[in-house]
């Protein structure tokens, strides 16, 4: 089996009237369509108008990863996508 690396994202988005956060969380949830696990995910509300979406994803190397951050970006309530090491307790082999 292939070892998988876990990344943390963290995605600051704006939240715009008429659309909860669940209907936000599901777009960028839209990244499963990449070949990726999501691990973990949540949505917080941030100040006004911004919530801040974090999820813990497995990409297999650093291109696939690069495909899952240009999905994200391509989002046009998306600000930003910051990313980080998750755990290393939490990565699979």
């Amino acid at each position: 089996m292939s070892r998988l690396i876990r990344m943390g994202l963290q995605i600051p988005s704006f939240t715009y009237p008429g659309v909860p956060d669940a209907e936000l969380f599901e777009r960028v949830a839209a990244i499963a369509g990449t070949d990726t696990n999501i691990g973990h995910a949540t949505v917080e509300q941030r100040d006004g108008d911004v919530s801040l979406i974090k999820l813990e994803v497995e990409v297999k190397d650093r291109k696939h990863l690069a495909r899952v951050v240009r999905t994200i970006r391509q989002m046009p309530e998306i600000i930003r996508v910051s990313r980080y090491l998750a755990s290393k307790g939490n990565q699979q082999e």
